[in-house]
């Protein structure tokens, strides 16, 4: 009995090749470079919602406004120190079947939490880049 594998292996090379991965972190240089704006700020509020996947898969996303209010400008135009702006992140909510794909923004901050955030100004919203737009910071009085 002669077995064929050129069709197995031709086949398994096929699906490896559309499987979507999870993106690798960017370097500080390319999320310096990608971003429209790169502040430092507190989170005043955090809100969530869960919305169906833009992909039309019925899979969903829980989606993030986070009221930042603005310590720092390190990069950007048209805002300014102690201006409250809202960002937008998001998370994998559920998906039908296991998905290797996109997994959403890291370091989500909580209420209060002081973060450094890359942001990609869009269609006049600030959008944190993937995936690691966050960048947690420690507080004064932790010092």
């Amino acid at each position: 009995m002669r077995i064929t594998i050129f069709p197995l292996v031709a086949a398994l090379v096929l699906c490896v090749g559309i499987v979507r991965a999870a993106q690798e972190p960017l370097s500080p240089e390319e999320l310096e470079k990608a971003a429209t704006h790169i502040l430092a700020g507190v989170a005043e509020k955090v809100t969530s919602k869960v919305v169906p996947n833009a992909t039309g898969s019925g899979n969903t996303d829980r989606v993030y406004e986070i009221s930042l209010r603005i310590e720092e400008v390190k990069k950007g135009p048209g805002v300014a120190k102690g201006e409250v702006i809202v960002v937008v992140a998001w998370r994998p909510e559920s998906r039908k079947q296991p998905f290797p794909g996109p997994q959403g923004h890291s370091n989500i901050p909580k209420k209060s939490g002081n973060v450094r955030v890359y942001l990609k100004k869009s269609d006049d919203q600030y959008k944190v880049i993937h995936p690691n737009g966050f960048h947690p910071l420690e507080t004064t009085s932790e010092k």
